[in-house]
């Protein structure tokens, strides 16, 4: 691919991972009993944010790969009223401010359960539409395999599978406090076995999706039908490494997720084996968006 189409990749999937990992973050500080440990709780969330910044950034630094001037990018949110990508780069600024100030209350601890549950809930609102905008940027009439709900779907299902497995692994490199924590340990565990669960799932509906975005409109012209067998022909090797190594690393996560928790203060592989299945899984992901990036180079009209 292009430079410019490798940016994107990069750009839509740390963007993605970071927004997932704060949504997961905001169900568990809602959903935690009260009375649980605050130090570690606090302790927890400044320890995601400074993850979902570093994600942000990675995000932002690879958006500008796809500019020819990066210090002109504000001139791009001159069109709100009808451009998706100006509302993207609006509500990205909006979702990096948010996160900017619950990173510095975080910094100079202060707790406030109101300011902290009003820019939790702000920041969910605009990810959330943020996901949607990115989305809807490549919903173009011109282009068959994405102009489809499709899309959004997908690009959802990315977010919420990589930013819960990423939860999963910000959990055990904690200190035992959390773990230790009766209600922190309680709403840990539930909601570790609904990533656990959900996340074999999200990767079938992943795979379901990327493959019925070449597809769906196979029956209705000649052109698409002779381009997905072109796709499949040329790239059966992506398709077949975004498969396995998506099942793999998903398998071994939920493999290695519960005994590294159980023995955190024991020396093993399970933390570096935890990181690889994480990393196999958005391998996957990858696969699955230069796949998404060569239906346009093919089916576009």
């Amino acid at each position: 691919m292009r430079k410019v189409e490798w940016s994107l990749v990069f750009f839509t999937l740390f963007a993605q991972v970071a927004i997932g990992l704060f949504l997961i973050l905001v169900v568990y500080q809602f959903f935690q009993q009260e009375g649980a440990n605050s130090t570690a709780l606090a302790d927890f969330r400044s320890m995601s944010f400074l993850i979902i910044d570093l994600l942000l950034v990675t995000a932002v630094l690879a958006a500008t790969y796809h500019l020819d001037r990066p210090i002109n990018a504000y001139l791009a949110m001159a069109n709100l009223k009808k451009s998706w990508l100006s509302r993207e780069m609006l509500l990205g600024l909006l979702f990096g401010c948010i996160l900017s100030i619950l990173s510095l209350l975080s910094w100079l601890e202060i707790y406030s359960p109101l300011i902290l549950s009003i820019l939790l809930i702000a920041g969910s609102v605009v990810g959330i539409a943020l996901l949607y905008a990115i989305s809807r940027i490549y919903m173009l009439r011109t282009v068959p395999t994405w102009n489809s709900i499709i899309v959004p779907f997908s690009f959802f299902g990315t977010s919420i599978l990589l930013g819960s497995l990423l939860f999963g692994i910000t959990v055990v490199i904690q200190p035992p406090s959390l773990h230790s924590s009766g209600d922190l340990s309680t709403m840990l565990d539930q909601l570790l076995d609904g990533i656990s669960t959900g996340s074999v799932t999200l990767m079938f509906i992943q795979i379901l999706l990327s493959y019925l975005i070449l597809k769906r409109h196979r029956v209705q012209t000649l052109a698409i039908d002779s381009s997905f067998d072109y796709t499949w022909t040329r790239y059966r090797l992506l398709f077949l490494l975004r498969l396995g190594s998506g099942l793999i690393g998903i398998t071994l996560y939920i493999n290695f997720l519960y005994p590294f928790i159980g023995n955190y203060q024991a020396e093993g592989p399970w933390g570096l084996l935890l990181i690889v299945s994480f990393l196999m899984v958005f391998l996957s992901e990858t696969c699955g968006r230069i796949l998404f990036y060569a239906s346009y180079k093919i089916a576009g009209i």
